[in-house]
């Protein structure tokens, strides 16, 4: 005896293959208009690798490529271990224009960090910096829920970028 099995398979006519699926949050963003990049604001001189903090190859290109902000520490970025900076920050970190994150050198109360990175948030490119577990620690011993933090950003001549953070 032999068993056949028929499959029937009939076309939808309301529409339905011809509709695009979403690709996820990532399309909405897409199709939203994006500000301009803006640049950073000119960088302030800045002191030199004070007495103590450990010493990172490579030189400074100049000033131009370095900035220093001060930024207001509230009680979820000391929990979660990032910080806030602004979207005029982030084509300071950009390597291209398509770049999300930017691995950073964290140097902090006399140690140094390679975990870290910069992060593009979207849609106003905002950047965050986003600490490694040791730096992160250290934020949470060093400041209160509440304190403000000064950031000192330079890029390298082999284009790594050095991040001192210390009391405001």
């Amino acid at each position: 005896m032999v068993n056949v099995l028929f499959f029937f398979f009939f076309q939808a006519e309301d529409g339905i293959r011809d509709r695009v699926r979403s690709r996820g949050l990532g399309d909405v963003y897409k199709r939203q208009a994006r500000p301009k990049a803006r640049a950073a604001r000119p960088a302030e001189p800045t002191e030199e690798t004070p007495a103590g903090e450990p010493t990172i190859t490579g030189s400074i290109k100049a000033m131009a490529d370095s900035f220093t902000y001060i930024a207001d520490l509230k009680p979820l970025h000391v929990r979660r271990g990032f910080i806030n900076l602004t979207p005029a920050h982030w084509p300071f970190f950009a390597s291209s224009s398509r770049s999300e994150t930017r691995d950073v050198t964290v140097v902090f109360g006399g140690r140094q960090d390679r975990h870290s990175s910069v992060w593009r948030l979207q849609p106003d490119d905002q950047a965050r910096i986003v600490l490694g577990q040791q730096v992160h620690e250290w934020l949470e011993e060093t400041f209160a829920n509440s304190e403000a933090i000064r950031i000192v950003a330079r890029r390298l001549d082999n284009d790594e970028i050095r991040i001192t953070l210390e009391a405001a």
